[in-house]
């Protein structure tokens, strides 16, 4: 069985249609699509919960996938595959204990567990030695290194994998949201061909994409692809004769103006950005770059023009975004994050901003941050600052308390090193008192 589409979270639902439980996942692709979040530009459909950012993870929970092997292309892992793999994945999803110390090196693959899933990373040079089934699940954006090159055709990728028993494949295109330009959409029509058996065609496909004159009787998909590939390799910026021609041939290479400005914004290029930025989204994505660019009140006023709408899991991530926007105005900070409640996150964050104000009212948010889940990694480390707070506060008793509890984890690196400390500073608390 195999799906192309433009909307990775199609591939859960594939996966659910087939009856499939208990699979194993080899995800291949540039971004792990396992975030704890849900998309507020996505409420308008059906299952608004599952988006192309998550559908991986909702896949784990709802027991579709019971083993993922994170695929990724090399150029994005420069420093020590396990060293990368602790600062990448709480970018995901927030970690627990138990999950950051599964993670090891093993054979050139990091391996471990997420949320109850066996968790591999690597890169197909050093894929697991398990044959399959597998779900196929690709990402053009693989392809593609960080100037939008084809680092590596689906030839090659097909070359590497092609020993592998396959249960189910899905490829995602990506263009939407401006994860991969209209002009690379083309590698996802050559996958599905490569994948689904039809090799010489692929091949053919592909000569024919860059040759200097296509035959006459080739198909308006080709046509299309090969005319903004051409555009595109001459500095085009998505406008022009090419771009309209292509549009007609297939409706697939239509540009949207959003996609090109969300393309330029993830690649930090914010003057093509802004260049393409529709007027209805203008204030949400202007105040990604405001932020970006540390111009945090600018970014408030953007936001702020955005929370009249009706939607509930839009308005909490917009007061979720001007809590940071609201850098210089803790009072604003705490309001703002008060409307996202019951959220152990936002309690985190409250406690932290009352730190200097109102430690009681710090204390009262980090034991309830905690409590909804005491072995998150964000939680043990407030739990440390919990401790630090009985200290400033001459509650030693409580803060020997703290001590115990986390001297009997094993934490990792600086959370163990935070608490080996805790001693000497009730020590002298109390020396001092």
């Amino acid at each position: 069985m195999l799906l192309t589409m433009e909307d990775h979270r199609d591939a859960y639902f594939l996966w659910q249609k087939l009856g499939i439980q208990n699979a194993a996942c080899l995800h291949i692709d540039a971004h792990l699509d396992m975030a704890g979040f849900l998309s507020p530009l996505e409420t308008h459909l059906d299952s608004p919960e599952i988006n192309c950012a998550n559908y991986l993870l909702k896949a784990v929970e709802h027991g579709i996938v019971n083993e993922v092997v994170w695929v990724i292309p090399p150029h994005i892992a420069q420093q020590n595959l396990l060293h990368w793999a602790y600062s990448e994945l709480p970018k995901w999803l927030s970690l627990d204990l138990p999950e950051f110390n599964s993670l090891h090196l093993k054979d050139h693959r990091v391996e471990g567990s997420l949320r109850g899933a066996r968790f591999t990373l690597c890169t197909t040079d050093h894929l697991p030695e398990k044959q399959g089934p597998w779900l196929f699940d690709l990402d053009i954006d693989y392809l593609i290194d960080d100037q939008d090159h084809v680092w590596q055709t689906p030839f090659e990728l097909h070359q590497k994998t092609q020993h592998l028993e396959l249960q189910a494949t899905t490829i995602a295109y990506s263009v939407r949201g401006g994860y991969t330009p209209v002009a690379r959409r083309y590698l996802g029509d050559l996958a599905e061909l490569i994948w689904s058996g039809q090799l010489d065609q692929a091949q053919h496909f592909y000569s024919q994409l860059h040759s200097l004159h296509l035959e006459e009787n080739a198909s308006n998909k080709l046509k299309a692809a090969a005319l903004v590939t051409r555009a595109w390799g001459l500095g085009s910026d998505h406008q022009g004769p090419a771009w309209e021609q292509a549009a007609e041939l297939d409706p697939a290479y239509t540009v949207s103006p959003f996609d090109v400005s969300a393309l330029y914004w993830q690649r930090k290029k914010f003057g093509h950005c802004l260049k393409w930025l529709p007027q209805e989204q203008a204030d949400y994505i202007r105040g990604f770059i405001a932020l970006e660019q540390n111009q945090h009140d600018k970014a408030a006023q953007h936001w702020e023009k955005l929370l009249d709408t009706k939607d509930d899991i839009a308005r909490k991530h917009l007061h979720s975004l001007l809590a940071k926007a609201y850098k210089n105005h803790p009072d604003k900070a705490i309001a703002a994050l008060q409307n996202t409640l019951p959220d152990g996150d936002a309690y985190r964050e409250i406690a932290r901003l009352q730190k200097q104000t109102d430690k009681q009212e710090a204390i009262k948010n980090f034991r309830k941050a905690i409590k909804l889940d005491p072995l998150k990694l964000d939680n043990l480390e407030a739990q440390i600052e919990l401790a630090e707070l009985y200290i400033e506060t001459e509650q030693a008793v409580r803060a020997q308390a703290e001590y115990r509890k986390l001297s009997q984890l094993d934490l990792p690196g600086k959370l163990g090193i935070r608490t080996e400390r805790l001693p000497v500073k009730i020590a002298l608390s109390q020396k001092r008192r």
